[in-house]
């Protein structure tokens, strides 16, 4: 694929707009995503789907949802606004810790997911991505949350990972965002070709670029 291709078969999922979709995964055969600033769920059942089901509405940042256990009396747990939660169909949120709130910092979470052991894995950042102020923090099965690495600016994560996958993975997106960063690192001016004779010749008239 050349520089700058897109690929000729690409379709939309489905038919609505949202203001910030992100998040989505497959599982239990449904594709789920977030619309980030809204707070809301979204579910449908193949790839093309038209209209999704709204499943939450949290009316806070949802930045990333996976479904519990059977039998622990809740249906997601939930990265929104500045914690973990967990919360059933009717938007009730029991919180397991709001690591975000912060008197001089106003922060939100980011992306998240499940590892295949079951722990649920999501960041947090501040509002405007100050650099170094998110954290990656990790939910055990028994609802505890522990912060894993600080000093993040915007952490993603891959669905599906295990734990050293995942810390690996963000400490390598921090280092490319710091050595990306135009404020930290000024940007360098391409490499100018030396002309070549014929290359001033529009330019010179009647005169000739190889001398008199």
């Amino acid at each position: 694929m050349k520089p700058f291709d897109t690929t000729p078969d690409w379709r939309a999922c489905v038919s609505t707009r949202h203001r910030l979709a992100e998040g989505a995964r497959w599982t239990t055969g449904r594709l789920f995503f977030v619309d980030l600033m809204r707070g809301d769920l979204y579910g449908c059942r193949g790839i093309t789907c038209g209209t999704p089901e709204q499943l939450l509405r949290l009316r806070m940042p949802l930045a990333a949802v996976a479904p519990t256990a059977a039998g622990t009396g809740a249906k997601w747990i939930v990265a929104a606004s500045a914690g973990i939660a967990l919360t059933d169909s009717r938007n009730r949120l029991e919180w397991l810790a709001r690591p975000g709130d912060r008197p001089n910092r106003a922060m939100r979470m980011s992306d998240g997911a499940c590892d295949p052991s079951g722990r649920f894995w999501a960041g947090s950042m501040e509002i405007r991505a100050a650099d170094g102020a998110g954290s990656l923090y990790r939910t055990d099965p028994d609802g505890t949350v522990h912060e894993v690495l600080d000093r993040l600016t915007m952490p993603n994560l891959p669905p599906g990972q295990a734990r050293s996958e995942a810390e690996t993975w963000i400490d390598w997106a921090a280092a490319r965002v710091e050595r990306l960063d135009p404020l930290k690192s000024p940007p360098r001016l391409p490499d100018i070709p030396e002309p070549r004779a014929d290359d001033l010749r529009p330019f010179l008239g009647h005169w000739s670029p190889y001398g008199p």
